[in-house]
C-alpha cells in the first residue's frame, strides 16, 4: 500500500511537473500600437537664376541695327524652377519703366502702361500656356518672339497637379523708336508670382 501511495504521487507529480513544462514553453504575447500621422499643406517653391540681365545700344555697332529693326533682345537669360505639390500658376507682370529726364510724353515706356515696350518669351518647361508665340514691332511690323507685359498680371504655366523641377528660360526684348527713345537709361522690373489653386 505505501508503494501504491508513492507510486500515486510519483505519477500526479509528473503529470503536475508536466502541465508546469507545457505553460512554461508557451511565448506570451502583450500587443501596443503606434499611430504614425503627417499633416502635409499645399506648398510652393519659385526659384530664379540669373536674376537681373542689362544691355546696351552701342553708336556705330548694334545701336543703328537694333533701330531699323525695331527691337533689341537680351542676352544672360533668366531661368525659373516650378516645384508645387498641387494645382499651380505661374503669372509675370511688370512695374514702372525708369524713364531718362526728357522721355517724350508720346512715347511707349509710360510710366504706367497695359503695353508698356518689353517682351517676353518663354521656352522650356513642360507647361507654358502663354509668352511663347510672337508680337509684331510697332515701328516695323516685324515679328518678335514674346508677348507684351503689362501691370496686369498675365499666366506664363499652368497645371492642373503637383511638378518638380519644372524650368522656363526667359528672354526679354525692348521695342525700339527712333522718335521717342532718347539716349539714357532704362529699367524696369518683371515679377514672377507662382500660387497654388483650389
Amino acid at each position: 500500500m505505501k508503494r501504491l501511495n508513492v507510486l500515486v504521487l510519483m505519477v500526479v507529480g509528473f503529470m503536475v511537473l508536466g502541465v508546469s513544462l507545457v505553460y512554461a514553453t508557451e511565448d506570451i504575447a502583450d500587443t501596443q500600437t503606434s499611430q504614425v500621422t503627417l499633416t502635409i499643406e499645399e506648398t510652393s517653391q519659385l526659384g530664379i537664376s540669373n536674376p537681373n540681365v542689362t544691355g546696351s545700344l552701342n553708336r556705330d555697332g548694334n545701336s543703328e541695327t537694333s533701330y531699323d529693326a525695331g527691337y533689341y533682345v537680351f542676352t544672360g537669360n533668366p531661368l525659373l524652377n516650378v516645384d508645387a505639390n498641387k494645382k499651380w500658376k505661374l503669372t509675370a507682370h511688370v512695374g514702372d519703366w525708369s524713364l531718362p529726364t526728357g522721355y517724350p510724353s508720346g512715347g511707349n515706356k509710360k510710366t504706367v502702361s497695359s503695353d508698356s515696350d518689353i517682351l517676353l518669351y518663354a521656352t522650356g518647361g513642360a507647361h507654358i500656356t502663354g509668352f511663347n508665340t510672337q508680337t509684331p514691332a510697332p515701328t516695323t511690323g516685324t515679328n518678335v518672339n514674346g508677348v507684351l507685359l503689362s501691370s496686369t498680371a498675365q499666366t506664363m504655366a499652368s497645371h492642373t497637379s503637383g511638378v518638380s523641377d519644372d524650368e522656363y528660360t526667359c528672354t526679354y526684348s525692348v521695342f525700339l523708336d527712333w522718335t521717342n527713345d532718347i539716349p539714357g537709361k532704362y529699367s524696369i522690373q518683371v515679377t514672377y508670382t507662382l500660387v497654388t489653386e483650389a
